[in-house]
């Protein structure tokens, strides 16, 4: 059974309202019928198109199987009952079997019974493709489509379907899915939604798609960018060429605010927004980056690095024309890099966040104490004095704050 049977025949309409209405003329002809018709038709008239291909099919299968329309509502609840027991146990198998039976009886679950289905299924991915009777199905994003045909769309139905379109080799196709509710209550997704779509751009070396997503990203309040998204970008256009100092800019990137588009100055930019949220950078996005380099600067005779190799550390300070990307260990005293001989940047507040992270640290350290206390009581045990040792922890960290500003001294 086709799950495309009863969803709307342009992919764009199923993000958009559900209450589809037939066209003028079909209402015109509710007046010529009688009253009971005339509530029918204005039934049929608020369904979506899912719902009526649904109806539809359920009618057939009432007909083709003797079956009654109670049956069939049975049929319904023990969908339910069954994706719970599932849930419960942890074994989607069973799931596989009632989604060809909704497809194949019109069934229309609950919003519930598909939520819970999806988290079930969700369960068994990586799985699925090891068996041979599912062919090249994706039975979790027919799901999430149905579920998103008939229902509004989630922040979870949303990441499975861009996930399966990412899979498919398809980025363009996931933004522009993205982009379809760009003007709803979903518009700002988290980082697990995008940034499968951009590793995918930079994997197939659609550097300028890659750049434009990543700004988007970058501006957008619930993306928190990671070490190993920066990682996988910067190395991609540095493999890509794009740091090269004879490199062409990359197409619509001053558009977007970036100028220099290519050559040492882009990657100055680059890396100034990976240090913003990045403080560590680990073994994995390391290599990454390394590798990029590499393949981008072949003539500077840097090597690639295999995901079981560990990176060495240089020591030796290199001449100013030496590309440098390796692990270094920096002085604690001076912090000074022992390869290059620069001095790393300090993680500098504004005055408005140092008071900020002050006042922070305080309340959070007074509140987590108090919470921590009546935990103890509510479970009946003893607290003994936690109240008092709570504020004087509270004053104790209050004096350390103190000396702080007043030291004297290098702040590094």
């Amino acid at each position: 059974w086709d799950v495309y049977e009863y969803l709307p025949p342009s992919t764009d309409q199923l993000h958009q309202t559900r209450n589809e209405t037939l066209n003028g003329n079909e209402q015109n002809k509710s007046s010529r019928i009688g009253n009971k018709e005339i509530e029918k038709s204005k039934k049929e008239n608020k369904m979506s198109y899912t719902e009526r291909k649904l109806r539809e099919r359920r009618d057939m299968y009432l007909e083709a199987t003797n079956l009654t329309a109670p049956h069939h509502r049975l049929a319904t609840v023990l969908l339910a009952h069954l994706s719970d027991h599932c849930a419960k146990t942890s074994n989607p198998l069973p799931l596989y079997v009632g989604w060809e039976k909704v497809l194949e009886a019109g069934m229309m679950p609950m919003e519930r019974t598909l939520s819970t289905s999806l988290y079930v299924l969700s369960l068994d991915e990586g799985k699925e493709s090891d068996r041979s009777d599912k062919g090249d199905r994706d039975v979790v994003s027919e799901v999430a489509m149905f579920h998103d045909a008939l229902y509004e769309p989630t922040e979870k139905t949303i990441a499975l379907l861009v996930k399966s379109l990412v899979g498919r080799g398809d980025a363009a196709g996931a933004e522009a899915l993205l982009e379809s509710i760009a003007d709803g209550p979903l518009a700002d997704l988290r980082h697990r939604t995008t940034s499968p779509i951009l590793k995918l751009y930079c994997e197939k070396g659609e550097i300028d798609a890659a750049l434009r997503l990543y700004h988007k990203m970058k501006h957008t309040s619930r993306v928190v960018m990671e070490a190993g998204t920066y990682s996988d970008f910067i190395a991609a256009v540095a493999e890509n060429g794009y740091f090269r100092s004879d490199s062409e800019p990359i197409d619509g990137a001053k558009d977007l605010g970036y100028n220099p588009a290519s050559g040492p100055g882009l990657l100055d930019i680059l890396i100034s927004d990976m240090a913003e949220d990045v403080l560590d950078i680990p073994e994995e996005s390391a290599r990454v980056l390394r590798n990029g380099f590499a393949l981008g600067f072949k003539e500077s005779g840097l090597s690639t690095v295999s995901d079981t190799e560990n990176l060495t550390y240089t020591s030796t300070l290199v001449d100013d024309a030496i590309l440098v990307a390796d692990r270094v260990v920096v002085d604690h005293d001076t912090a000074i890099c022992p390869a290059t001989n620069l001095t790393l940047r300090l993680i500098v507040l504004e005055e408005e966040q140092r008071v900020h992270v002050h006042d922070t640290l305080l309340v959070m350290a007074s509140e987590k104490s108090k919470v921590y206390t009546a935990k103890l009581a509510s479970r009946g045990r003893t607290t003994h004095d936690n109240a008092v040792h709570a504020e004087q922890a509270t004053q104790i960290l209050t004096e350390f704050s103190q000396w702080l500003d007043t030291r004297e001294g290098k702040p590094y």
